[in-house]
């Protein structure tokens, strides 16, 4: 299924998102993320993005919806600091 399927009008529909497409549609989100923000908004949202990680993590609970937090925050760091991509 492609990520345009599982993303349509701003929303994400969770039913059509398996184990792997998590990372097709994190990057997806942190790609328009990062074309509709500024620098300094993307820092802003990438900490309160591990905040949210933070408290996920802390109830002991994970989801498709911590794994779609973390490839988001993955692909805005790697877009902040290229040398962390490898």
């Amino acid at each position: 299924m492609s990520t345009g399927n599982m993303i349509k009008n701003g929303s994400i529909d969770t039913n059509s998102i398996d184990s792997l497409s998590h990372i097709a549609v994190g990057k997806k989100l942190a790609t328009i993320i990062k074309n509709s923000v500024s620098e300094m908004q993307l820092l802003d949202i990438e900490v309160q993005l591990l905040v949210l990680s933070i408290q996920s993590e802390k109830s002991q609970t994970t989801s498709d919806t911590d794994a779609l937090i973390n490839q988001i925050i993955i692909d805005i760091h790697r877009h902040r600091d290229p040398r962390g991509s490898e």
